[in-house]
C-alpha cells in the first residue's frame, strides 16, 4: 500500500517556485538588456573615436590652412612694401626732374632777358 504524504507547505513551495521562475525570466531579460547596452556603448565608443580622428584631421587642416594664409599675407605685405618703395622712388625722381626743368627754364629765362637787354 502506498503512503501518501501531504506536505503542508506544498502551496508555499509552488508559489516560491513560480516566483523563482519569474525572477529567472526577469534576470535573463536584464542580462540581455545589459548585453545590448554594452554593445551600444561599444558602438558609441567607436563613433567617438571616429569623431576624435576627424577632429584631429580638421585641426591639422586648419593649422596648415593658417600657415598657408600666413605665407600669403607675408607675400602681400612684401609686395605692398615694394610698391610703396617704388612709388616713393618714382615721386623723388619726378620731383628731381621737375626741379631740374624749373632751374633750366629759369636759366633760359635769365639768358633771354640778358640777350634782350643787350640788344636794346
Amino acid at each position: 500500500m502506498a503512503i501518501e504524504y501531504d506536505c503542508i507547505h506544498e502551496e508555499l513551495l509552488q508559489s516560491q517556485t513560480k516566483d523563482l521562475e519569474r525572477l529567472k525570466t526577469r534576470a535573463d531579460y536584464k542580462d540581455k538588456r545589459i548585453d545590448e547596452l554594452y554593445l551600444k556603448m561599444e558602438k558609441m565608443e567607436e563613433k567617438i573615436d571616429k569623431m576624435n580622428e576627424n577632429i584631429q584631421k580638421l585641426i591639422v587642416k586648419s593649422n596648415k590652412g593658417d600657415t598657408d594664409l600666413e605665407l600669403r599675407l607675408k607675400a602681400i605685405e612684401t609686395e605692398l612694401a615694394l610698391q610703396k618703395q617704388t612709388s616713393t622712388d618714382n615721386h623723388n625722381r619726378i620731383t628731381t626732374i621737375v626741379a631740374l626743368v624749373g632751374v633750366g627754364l629759369t636759366i633760359i629765362t635769365i639768358l633771354i632777358n640778358v640777350y634782350f637787354n643787350m640788344i636794346s
